[in-house]
């Protein structure tokens, strides 16, 4: 009987400033006295008794300047190689526009209106009834720390709880639109292919997935006067004719679509406070003995945001040809720590981390920025999954995990 076995994996990150190619094999049945030869357009991996064709996509390698040819552990061979990259073929300038993407959402609803759709199965959310006269960007989340300075007597909200005062929310026929979210009332959406649970999150009723929570408004949590945050990722606004929304577009993915939404947060945000580091905070609901505060952070240093990453697609040597296929990526390239409360802290707290926190806040070139607490989970899972199929040589740098995430102009 035929065994199947895997075949070896190939990961390379490109450095656009100095055109190397930083190559790392990765297999089981590495040897000491494995060749490896280099040409223009592939590399070839050989043990004696079988051969591995590598073809790198858009670029061309110059051979003689391969060095660096090391085993690291019992799995990995490093080296790395200069090259140039085919004319039509350069790596993408990942730059943020001018028009931030929150005027850019303020301006796309004023134009279409209540033709939200869910991004993944283009369920309409809100009713054909939605009227939204004024659409209006919020400040950002530190805005309450100095709105004593901005207001007298608070505007008549002496009765309302202190933790409500100082929140901006909609009334009817008003949207809200933050950097992360958007804030619609609740009348507007359409209850028949929106559900909410009883912890407040909202479902689309067609694919399962959560596009929001409720917020409590200003008279309560009735039907009638809640406010629901639809987090910006999950949304598609688009005018859809009917063909479109029928049609079955299976590139649009979950995964694409948070990549897409936080290469665009973290370059944005990069651009607008000339920092490469950031303290990502989000405030969890529950809390628990572990925990003393209900704020998870995240500590994710931005090492390059335009990397290009060159990976070997999965298979099997059962019907290997000796070519090994490889994908090609643009991705941000970032290092993270972080720090979970509530129900989703397994451990206690790290004495490490709590003091290198500590000390990023007092330095005045790190940006701080908050995040819906379901967008701020989903952003950990995608930098844990994302590290662990990097080499083991590469997933831990100087304390910090290393991950990266796909430029929203990414090919393959």
């Amino acid at each position: 009987m035929e065994t199947t076995q895997k075949l070896p994996k190939f990961f390379a990150t490109w450095s656009n400033s100095s055109n190397i190619l930083n190559c790392i094999i990765e297999s089981k049945w590495i040897q000491s006295s494995m060749d490896v030869v280099m040409e223009t357009d592939h590399i070839i991996v050989s043990d004696g008794e079988s051969v591995c064709k590598i073809e790198l996509p858009g670029v061309t390698l110059l051979p003689d300047t391969c060095r660096g040819l090391k085993l690291v552990s019992a799995t990995e061979l490093h080296f790395s190689i200069k090259g140039q990259l085919l004319q039509g073929d350069e790596l993408l300038q990942m730059k943020v526009k001018k028009c931030s993407l929150q005027n850019e959402t303020v301006e796309t609803i004023q134009k279409l209106q209540n033709k939200w759709f869910c991004a993944v199965c283009k369920q309409k959310l809100l009713t054909d009834r939605s009227i939204l006269r004024r659409v209006l960007p919020l400040p950002s989340e530190n805005w309450s720390d100095l709105a004593d300075m901005w207001f007298c007597h608070n505007h008549g909200n002496e009765d309302q709880p202190a933790q409500k005062q100082g929140r901006l929310l909609p009334k009817e026929n008003e949207c809200f639109v933050g950097e992360t979210f958007v804030l619609v009332a609740r009348k507007h959406v359409n209850s028949a292919d929106v559900k909410i649970t009883k912890t407040g999150a909202v479902i689309c009723k067609r694919c399962g997935r959560q596009l929001g929570e409720v917020m409590e408004s200003h008279n309560g949590t009735s039907f009638q006067d809640g406010v629901i945050k639809f987090f910006l990722h999950t949304l598609l606004m688009k005018d859809l004719r009917f063909a479109d929304l029928i049609k079955q577009d299976s590139s649009i993915s979950n995964r694409v679509d948070l990549d897409r939404f936080f290469s665009g947060l973290l370059q944005e945000q990069s651009e607008m406070y000339a920092s490469f580091r950031f303290i990502i905070e989000s405030r969890s609901d529950t809390v628990t003995e572990n925990s003393e505060s209900g704020v998870s952070t995240c500590l994710l240093w931005m090492l390059d945001s335009n990397v290009q990453m060159y990976r070997s697609r999965s298979g099997s040597m059962l019907k290997f040809d000796g070519n090994l296929q490889v994908a090609k990526t643009s991705v941000i390239k970032v290092l993270f720590k972080c720090q979970l409360c509530g129900s989703n802290a397994k451990r206690p707290p790290d004495h490490v981390t709590k003091s290198l926190i500590s000390l990023w806040r007092k330095d005045n070139t790190v940006h701080c920025f908050q995040l819906p607490h379901p967008v701020f989970l989903q952003l950990i899972h995608l930098l844990v999954q994302n590290c662990k199929t990097l080499p083991c040589s590469q997933r831990y740098l100087n304390g910090f995990h290393m991950s990266f995430i796909g430029n929203s102009e990414s090919s393959s």
